[in-house]
């Protein structure tokens, strides 16, 4: 009786799965349509991520348009880095990865 308590409380139908779902048509749209991406991008991602594989820069660099590209490796951050150890030099590089396309 308490082992179905814990099942009805955490089982998939209480769990978002949908979002789970969204998340993979997303990430499928996005592979799709890498190539069409012409405008300057910036790509940061935290060394200690272990959600977002890091080598992924690296593909989405090769698969799109866009002749500026950046890419950011934050050595002390995980998968938040705007809210990690790294958080000050995130803001500073989007600040100054505005400024350059503004200026240009």
């Amino acid at each position: 009786p308490e082992g179905r308590k814990i099942y009805r409380a955490t089982s998939l139908p209480r769990m978002p799965s949908h979002c789970v779902f969204e998340v993979q048509n997303l990430a499928w749209l996005l592979q799709k349509n890498l190539a069409k991406i012409t405008q300057p991008l910036l790509l940061i991602n935290g060394r200690h991520d272990h959600v977002a594989d890091p080598q992924g820069l690296w593909e989405i660099r090769r698969k799109v348009s866009s002749p500026a590209v950046e890419i950011v490796m934050m050595e002390r951050s995980g998968h938040v880095v705007t809210m990690d150890y790294d958080r000050e030099k995130v803001l500073q590089w989007i600040l100054n990865f505005f400024g350059k396309i503004a200026n240009a």
